[in-house]
């Protein structure tokens, strides 16, 4: 019975891959937003380096 329960891990053990991978998804579109975020802030100051000039 021992090895049996060995070499199937418990529920939550089990769940722990997709919690990560929610993690993972969640992170990665927070660093798209902020990706987003970067461009446009990037693109304003370009404008505004133009109208300096």
């Amino acid at each position: 019975m021992g090895l049996c329960n060995n070499q199937f891990p418990p529920p939550a053990k089990r769940q722990s891959p997709r919690r990560l991978l929610i993690n993972c998804q969640n992170s990665y579109s927070n660093i798209i937003k902020i990706g987003y975020v970067l461009a446009e802030y990037a693109a304003k100051a370009r404008v505004v380096m133009h109208k300096t000039k």
